[in-house]
Parts: C-alpha cells; structure tokens; sequence
C-alpha cells in the first residue's frame, strides 16, 4: 500500500503546489488508515470463525475418542450388565444368611476383575460395622476387622461412593486410610447395602490402580447392593419367624417341643458313637410366692434372671436349654459324664444362691431345686429320660429344695 502512496505524492507535488498538496496529503492519510482499519477487522473476524471452526474440530475429535472407548468398554459393560439378571436369578432361591453373604462377594469378584479385595461389612450394632467375608486376588492379610472411615462415612449417608485416587480426594485423608497404608489402595467403590434408610451393611471393592472403576461400575454395583439388601432382609425376617415358632418369648429359650425333638436327635446319636448324654430338669423354688410377694413383674424378671445364668453357665456350643413350662427349665449336655455333670448341676445351684435381684430398693434371691439323669445308665428312651430327671426334681424338692438329686 506504501509502495502505491509515496510515488502517487511526489507525482501530485510536481503538478500541485500550497495548502492543496497538504490537504490531498492528508486526504490520503485518512483513506489509508480507515482502508487498513477495514483489512483489519477482515482479517480478525476470518481469524475468530477459524478458531471457532478448530475448537469445534477438537472438541469433536474428543467426542470421537470417548464415542470410540465407549464402544471398545460397551463389551464389557454389557456383560457386567446381563450379569445382573443371573445374580437376581440365584439369590431370590437363597435363605441361609451365610450362604447369602458367600455368593455376594463371590458374584461380585466375577462381575468386577479390576478389584483387588472385596470385603463385606455388616451393621451388628447402629455404629459398628464388621468384617464378616471377603475375596483377595493375591495372598494377602487383612488385618481390620471393623470398618474405615471411608465405610461409615457410606453408611452414615446411605449413598455409594467413587475414589478414583484416594490420594486426590479432599473429603478423606488419606494418610488415615488403613487401604492405602496397609495395602497401597488408590481406587475405591463402595456401595451401602441398604432398603430405604435401613441399612445392612456396606460392600467395598479396592484395587491399587488408580482410576480402576467407572461410574457405570458404581451405579452397577449399588443395583447388586439393592437386590442383596432386600434378600437379606427376607432372610432375617424369615429367621426371625422360625425363632419365634420354636423360642420362649419371654427368656428366648428353646420351647417344649423343639427341645424333645433335639433331645431325640441327639440320643440317636449318642447311640452310634456310644457317648454319654446329661439332662438336668430344675425348677424355680418357691416360686409362687415370689410372684405373690412382689408381683408379676418381679416373677418375670426372675425368670429371664434365671434364663441368663443358664445360658453363660451352660451355654456351650452342642448343649441345649428349654423352658419346659411355667418356672421348669430343662437341659441336656453332650458328652458329659455323670461325675462332670453333677459338678456343674452345682456349680449352677451355687450361682443361681448368690444371683441378686434388685427391684424397688428391695433385694430379693431365689434358688433352685435339680434333677440329674443320665442316658443310657438311667434310662433308655426320651421319655424315660425326662421322666427320672423330673422325679429326681421333685426328690430335691422334699428334701429341702436348693439341692441337687440324682440316682447313685
């Protein structure tokens, strides 16, 4: 443009001379700069459509890589997905809590191959999550036995939880993170297992590379969570139905009949491993005077009491105890002879002395009378059995209750 000007300016001042050359000077000027204002605003709007026009190119390269990964995971996905229907197949015919808890973590560890550990935790008290499975990939100890921070802080909000890297999140510290400095943990997912706002327990999975889980993963999750949570339920419920056909409401003891039908199973198998087998039959003294001295309230208390002691006394795993009707409790005691079970016939009637109840500033004890019977050297049969404990009962009665009887 220069180029053009300062000939055409010194061809116009050879021709014109004065105030006429300066104004076409000026004229000039002016056209100049409005000319290279105008090429300006040209070249910048053309440089703004094709920044515009390369954003858009990027932004749709993007799209296409994460169309692009989508569609190489939507194999994946798909297969964790049609899982899910196998998972509500299976569980719906399970009702042992136990066997419950083994097939969630089971099917999980197959759904979920990225994580590394697997553990289930269990609400056993409103704050008190425990450790009751869990699947490792690699040998490996896990020493907690209770839930992290990160667990409770799931249960507390009943909502799942994404980390992809622990180290990154600012809602936990993760130098307090057992995971991570017991196992070097990076990615996390945790699911509540939970109906509404009850909830059962937590499922979290773990794995030591970061970003190991997706979104689609955690939303996955909390539907095996969900399903889990409502069979769970069923079976608590369930147990709870059985437990009440076959326990004393008030001292949650075995009731009359389920006790003779384990007391018949049990015969049956003293009879192949030709073991012996212990009942004691005993009986609250003086019972109805307690309830007409102090009520029935104090005669339930005693009751329940008297149920306590039984059960941390004599409450071993393969022994049983029934509240055989009214103030009469009855136990059996496997592989006891008769020498060992009368020593602890009377370690009970000596803790049963010494129990103290105390109601409305008053104290008041109680004690018991008991029947010692042993199968086979006191009797053949069930019946039988049940019988000589209850005559040997009703001796210690005669003889000054608070007394152990028994034949020989």
């Amino acid at each position: 443009m220069l180029s053009i000007i300062f000939p055409l300016i010194f061809f116009i001042s050879g021709k014109i001379s004065g105030y006429f050359f300066y104004f076409l000077i000026i004229i000039l000027f002016f056209f100049f700069f409005i000319f290279r204002k105008i090429l300006q605003n040209i070249n910048n709007k053309f440089q703004s459509n094709f920044d515009k026009l390369e954003e858009t190119s990027n932004l749709s390269k993007k799209n296409i890589k994460e169309k692009e990964k989508k569609l190489q995971d939507l194999p994946t996905v798909l297969s964790k997905l049609s899982s899910l229907f196998e998972i509500s197949e299976n569980l719906i015919n399970l009702t042992e809590i136990d066997a419950i808890y083994d097939f969630i973590v089971d099917a999980v560890s197959k759904i979920f191959l990225e994580a590394e550990n697997i553990l289930l935790f269990i609400l056993q008290s409103p704050e008190k999550l425990l450790l009751l499975r869990s699947v490792k990939r690699k040998p490996l100890v896990i020493k907690e036995k209770e839930a992290d921070i990160i667990d409770k802080w799931v249960l507390k909000n009943n909502y799942s939880l994404l980390i992809q890297d622990i180290r990154q999140d600012f809602r936990f510290d993760f130098r307090k993170i057992i995971a991570y400095n017991k196992r070097g943990i990076l990615s996390l997912m945790v699911s509540p297992i939970s109906i509404d706002k009850k909830t059962i327990g937590v499922l979290r999975l773990e794995s030591k590379i970061a970003n190991a889980f997706m979104p689609q993963d955690c939303r996955l999750l909390r539907s095996i969570c969900d399903l889990a949570a409502i069979i769970i339920e069923r079976s608590q419920l369930f147990r709870q139905i059985q437990e009440l056909a076959i326990k004393d409401s008030l001292t949650s003891l075995f009731l009359r009949d389920y006790f003779l039908k384990r007391l018949t199973e049990e015969i049956n198998r003293t009879k192949i491993s030709k073991q012996s087998l212990g009942v004691l039959m005993l009986d609250i003294d003086d019972f109805k005077k307690i309830n007409d001295t102090y009520g029935h309230i104090v005669g339930d208390i005693v009751l329940k009491r008297l149920a306590g002691i039984l059960t941390s006394v004599i409450g071993d795993a393969g022994n049983l105890i029934s509240r055989f009707g009214g103030e009469e409790f009855i136990i059996y005691l496997v592989n006891y002879d008769k020498e060992r079970l009368i020593k602890v016939a009377e370690h009970l009637r000596k803790a049963i002395e010494t129990a103290i109840i105390n109601f409305r500033r008053k104290t008041i004890n109680f004690t018991v009378s008991i029947g010692v019977a042993m199968y086979p050297a006191d009797a053949s049969s069930v019946e039988d059995l049940v019988v000589v404990a209850d005559k040997l009962l009703y001796q210690a009665k005669k003889e000054g209750k608070n007394k152990v009887c028994f034949i020989g």
